[in-house]
């Protein structure tokens, strides 16, 4: 079923109780999130940012041009390119549909991002493919437009494959579910 705000809000605080770091290093609060279908990585990067020494992340993408694209704007906004096992903010080019659920590993001894994950996050495309109207756009943000690699149902079944399963036992006021204290 869907969560209500008092579980999401839960779940923030969750996070935010978590240990901090930095964006180099490895974090030891074991809290992991995948944003699939990434493009230039805009959702990747503000989890990223909000949640700043708490989270380690990977974003995965398909498509060449906005994986260089992503590659860049981490490298920009981060300091590192997000394609090294040690990187907290990790990149894959994958598609979503036969990804693995595992971080950058580049080689068999260094462990690396995987699932289950804590949050997931994705923008399936928006238009359907039978209404959209082809102009002359970039071939980068076609894609990201409507449904040629999956939409959201291919998005659905990912993020069920790798979403960790967590049971929520206090209200956002910090009382346990069920309870006055």
């Amino acid at each position: 079923g869907g969560r209500t705000m008092k579980e999401m809000g839960n779940n923030y605080d969750q996070l935010h109780s978590r240990n901090q770091n930095d964006m180099t290093g490895k974090n030891d609060c074991g809290f992991n999130h995948a944003d699939i279908g990434t493009g230039c990585g805009s959702v990747l990067m503000m989890i990223a940012w909000a949640f700043l020494g708490e989270i380690q992340s990977i974003g995965v993408e398909a498509k060449s041009i906005s994986y260089d694209c992503l590659r860049r704007g981490l490298e920009w906004n981060l300091g590192t390119d997000g394609t090294s096992s040690k990187d907290v903010v990790q990149i894959r080019q994958n598609d979503l549909r036969s990804w693995d659920g595992c971080g950058v590993n580049e080689d068999t001894q260094s462990s690396c991002i995987r699932a289950p994950y804590h949050l997931m996050t994705g923008t399936p495309p928006y238009f359907p493919l039978d209404s959209f109207v082809a102009s002359q756009n970039h071939e980068q943000k076609i894609r990201c437009r409507v449904p040629t690699r999956g939409g959201a149902p291919e998005y659905i079944e990912t993020a069920s494959r790798f979403l960790k399963e967590e049971s929520c036992n206090k209200n956002i006021d910090g009382k346990k579910n069920g309870t006055e204290n």
